[in-house]
């Protein structure tokens, strides 16, 4: 079976997010023995061709022109389509792309939006949704049916930590995060004011944060400096996946405080390389962190700063933490993931 993946963002991947997915997946893919190719900006070679020549045209993303222009390729030499959105509530999409244009621009700009992603949800044959929330999403804003399907991790290229052998966590704490770079989208901003109030209670922790700048970083180590907390902050920038998973693997907590999630594969990876993670308690984090201790409101550094202390004072918590996320992450593992995609797949031809 001949697979063609439409992903307009650069490929192969830098980190996490539509890059990797579709990376990960055709390499799963591959391995069951299917061909694999992808067209995007970066690699549009043969384009038309690729379609007339495939079973499956898979989306990854709600990418403007370019995916409808491609749909209506697909239609037009009747091939089966599938989508996996990556879908956040337009409003929310366009609002943090524009937060300086003009109210008319923003409303011309939300209306785009809202026609391209409904011609591509409701034109495509099936939907893959990462999570049960992001199911109950896409029913609510465009009335489809959808599958659920996670995202996949290379279990077997993750070395997993052992759990950690002591009594007590000290108060010299090393906590991570990977994902862009945003002062109130990932809520950066929170985890500095927490880093503030953990140290007044006299615990010290080092935040290590990699991912895509939006031109916030200044922002943020200004809030950070005022705070009196910028020696504890190191912002990387992009980063590659394997030193994304080596920053985390270096950490002893896992935050990603962000304001709306579909599903966060970077909890997951998080997960698998045995560090405890502590999240906003919004969409998927729900299903994917089921101790609500380890949730906490989004924007709530006074919350947050509680589940960090919390965590590090109960030995026996983080300890059981990592082991119940070892066993949970098993379900991703892309072996099992990509065997439901693939009867998919074979159900549309």
């Amino acid at each position: 079976m001949n697979i063609v993946f439409v992903a307009k963002r650069m490929y192969p991947p830098h980190i996490g997010g539509i890059e990797l997915y579709v990376f990960e997946l055709a390499e799963a893919l591959r391995q069951e023995g299917f061909a694999c190719s992808v067209i995007s900006e970066a690699e549009k070679s043969a384009m038309d061709r690729k379609i007339i020549n495939a079973d499956v045209v898979h989306f990854c993303g709600l990418d403007g022109q370019f995916s409808v222009y491609y749909l209506k390729i697909s239609k037009k030499y009747n091939k089966a389509t599938v989508i996996t959105p990556f879908y956040h509530p337009i409003g929310l999409t366009v609002r943090s792309s524009s937060a300086r244009v003009k109210p008319l621009l923003y409303l011309r700009l939300w209306l785009n939006k809202k026609k391209i992603s409904t011609y591509l949800i409701k034109n495509c044959d099936k939907i893959i949704a990462a999570s049960s929330f992001d199911q109950k999403q896409l029913y609510k804003d465009f009335n489809v049916k959808s599958v659920v399907i996670p995202y996949g991790i290379n279990l077997s290229k993750i070395h997993i930590k052992k759990v950690v052998d002591k009594t007590k966590l000290d108060k010299n704490i090393n906590l991570s995060f990977v994902g862009e770079i945003s002062s109130k989208g990932n809520g950066l901003s929170c985890i500095v004011k927490a880093l503030n109030i953990l140290k007044s209670r006299g615990c010290y922790c080092k935040l290590v944060a990699a991912g895509r700048d939006v031109g916030e970083t200044n922002k943020i180590m200004k809030l950070a400096e005022k705070l009196n907390v910028g020696d504890q902050i190191q912002i990387l920038g992009m980063v590659p996946n394997e030193r994304a998973l080596e920053i985390m693997a270096n950490s002893d907590i896992f935050i990603m405080p962000s304001y709306y999630e579909t599903f966060s594969k970077v909890v997951i990876e998080a997960m698998a390389v045995g560090v405890p993670v502590i999240a906003s308690d919004v969409g998927a984090h729900k299903e994917l962190i089921r101790n609500p201790k380890l949730r906490v409101a989004y924007g709530d550094a006074g919350g947050l700063a509680d589940a960090i202390d919390n965590l590090v004072s109960d030995n026996e918590l983080y300890n059981e933490t990592i082991v119940y996320e070892k066993e949970f992450v098993k379900q991703f593992d892309w072996r099992g993931v990509s065997k439901r995609i693939i009867e998919l797949y074979k159900r549309l031809c």
